[in-house]
């Protein structure tokens, strides 16, 4: 799977990117998530790791767009029909449009995290206001995780099927 996933996909250099950035996102989501089911708050060693991979999590995302954006455009030849109309007569089409969906909102959710979570550290906003930020970043951590769980699950299908 390591094989198929970064050796064949990316050159040497741009493999870490990737990794750091599966791997941030990886722990980020279960701290966050057994933090939230067992009710708890992030604190100490926990929270400082949370933190700390959020900034490599934001610099990995960033980077990853710059280089996969590219792949992931609202192509007309890749989906669409000669009258403009969605071309959903072909299971790679419809895949390839999933993917293209799904790639955008893992990153805009992604994007969002980054903004709640920065924002949260400004002493500028009230604590009603602290809250709601809370919220917006727990619901775009769980659409990011839904987003990436289906691309993922997306991107192991086969053509041929």
């Amino acid at each position: 799977m390591y094989n198929i996933w970064f050796i064949q996909r990316y050159p040497p250099a741009q493999r870490w990117i990737f990794i750091c950035l599966a791997l941030s996102f990886c722990y980020q989501i279960l701290s966050g998530i057994v933090f939230a089911l067992l009710g708890l708050r992030l604190f100490g060693l926990f929270l400082l790791l949370h933190v700390t991979l959020g900034g490599l999590f934001a610099v990995c995302l960033c980077l990853a767009v710059v280089l996969r954006a590219r792949y992931y455009v609202w192509d007309t030849e890749n989906f669409m029909g000669k009258n403009g109309a969605l071309n959903l007569k072909t299971k790679a089409g419809i895949r390839k449009l999933l993917q293209v969906i799904l790639f955008w909102i893992f990153v805009v959710s992604g994007f969002v995290l980054i903004i709640t979570a920065l924002s949260q550290m400004l002493p500028s906003f009230s604590l009603r206001t602290q809250l709601v930020l809370l919220e917006v970043h727990r619901y775009a951590a769980l659409e990011s995780l839904l987003a990436a769980m289906a691309f993922f699950y997306f991107s192991l299908i086969d053509d041929s099927l």
